[in-house]
């Protein structure tokens, strides 16, 4: 392995997941150039500089075939290698060579290396002859690029290289399989040129390879970050995306550094069972929105408190958690998963009569609560029901509430409906409303 020249340290990487079907490109694209920056040789300069072109050769043939067949293929595909030329040219920016693209202008058939400006008249002249001839021409292509991507493959061991080449490699394997499949459909074929037979036929024996690939050519998925360490701050923070809705976050210490997690909305919890100095283990992600704007931290699908017992689970509520495998499923500790009723307790600081939030014309007892995790504002019970509460200033209370679905869409941080009502102080208990 070359020496590594400098590493750019990202904390936790998300890439892509497969089960929710997301475009692995965004998260490609930070991966690879947080990946380290290692020395190249002219070989692998020269092979970055023709993969460069190789990917642009492909894209200008099918763009130039698309004037002339209405088939979608060629177009959609067209569109997949202009991503795999912005996947090189990454790899060329970051490394800080000349990009033969941009030298020429980026124009579709007009290239630097005059091989392959030869073979692009070549494979146009060939595709315009009919449908069929295109078709093998697109095949052709794929099958050189693979052959050539294999051959590079060998020549480097950079990992940020290997795992471009890996992906585009993928690709084209998909592109071939496109185009055959058409071509099998018209009552005709494709004989490889470049990979041997029994290459061809394990390709077209796989339906679709979907995911982003690592290096060693498998394919990857780190959504599934799990940490574990000492909680150093909770704390309420503004979201990333909607910063009108407040979060529960920690940041935990771990071997690595501090990591934030943000755990939950504080409407789906009013309190948290997780404290200053707890042992905690963290299941997570990086949503795409963090990943592109190079946020780091997690959000949080399992949260097993180690101090407490209490687990924070969200595997089967955030989509993204839904194809990891989350260690310890089956934990015996106590869980606290999402529900839409909550116990709520403090002391009242404040209770009075005010207008109802949707019907203004009813008059609602409310009350302000001091809890160990801030101030909350709970809505008791219209007052035409209770024309007397026995509830004062300095009470203890123990609320189950809840959010109506109508105020979540105005995003009443902090305010709830009350379902049953127990005054520790005074001993009385107050039934309102069924809880959902």
């Amino acid at each position: 392995m070359r020496k590594v020249l400098k590493l750019s340290s990202v904390l936790l990487l998300f890439l892509t997941s497969p089960v929710a079907g997301a475009t692995p490109r965004i998260y490609g694209v930070y991966y690879i150039q947080n990946l380290p920056k290692q020395s190249l040789s002219q070989e692998e300069i020269k092979d970055l500089l023709h993969m460069r072109e190789e990917e642009k050769l492909a894209r200008d043939v099918y763009l130039t075939l698309s004037k002339y067949y209405s088939l979608p293929v060629f177009r959609n595909i067209a569109k997949a290698e202009e991503q795999h030329m912005r996947m090189v040219g990454l790899l060329l920016k970051k490394y800080n060579l000349s990009d033969p693209v941009s030298e020429t202008g980026n124009r579709v058939g007009v290239f630097k290396d005059g091989k392959l400006q030869e073979l692009y008249k070549r494979l146009v002249e060939e595709g315009k002859k009919s449908l069929i001839n295109a078709l093998k021409v697109g095949a052709t292509i794929e099958d050189l690029d693979i052959k050539d991507l294999e051959e590079a493959l060998k020549r480097t061991d950079n990992q940020d290289i290997k795992t471009v080449y890996q992906n585009l490699m993928k690709g084209s394997r998909n592109h071939m399989r496109a185009f055959v499949r058409i071509l099998r459909r018209y009552g005709s074929d494709y004989t490889p040129q470049y990979i041997s037979k029994a290459e061809f036929n394990r390709i077209l024996s796989v339906k679709h390879e979907a995911g982003f690939y690592s290096s060693s050519g498998t394919q990857t998925s780190v959504n599934n970050n799990e940490i574990t360490g000492t909680v150093v701050n909770v704390k309420k923070v503004p979201g990333f995306r909607r910063q009108n809705i407040t979060w529960w976050a920690v940041d935990i210490q771990t071997n690595s550094g501090t990591v934030e997690v943000r755990i939950a909305p504080t409407w789906w919890y009013p309190t948290l069972n997780i404290n200053k100095g707890n042992e905690v283990r963290v299941t997570g992600f990086m949503p795409p929105y963090w990943v592109m704007r190079g946020i780091n931290g997690l959000m949080a699908c399992r949260v097993e408190d180690r101090t407490t017992g209490a687990v924070y689970d969200f595997s089967n509520l955030r989509r993204w958690c839904r194809g990891m495998t989350i260690k310890d499923k089956t934990s015996t500790a106590s869980s606290m998963f999402f529900r839409k009723s909550q116990v709520v307790t403090g002391k009242v600081i404040s209770i009075s009569q005010e207008p109802g939030i949707r019907r203004k014309n009813i008059t609602w007892w409310v009350a302000e609560l001091e809890t160990q995790s801030g101030k909350v504002k709970v809505y008791l019970a219209p007052a035409f029901r209770f024309p007397e509460l026995n509830v004062s200033a300095g009470d203890t209370l123990e609320v189950i509430v809840f959010i109506p679905p109508t105020w979540r869409r105005l995003n009443l941080s902090g305010t709830y409906m009350a379902c049953e009502i127990k005054n520790l102080s005074k001993g009385l208990e107050y039934q309102v409303r069924r809880c959902p």
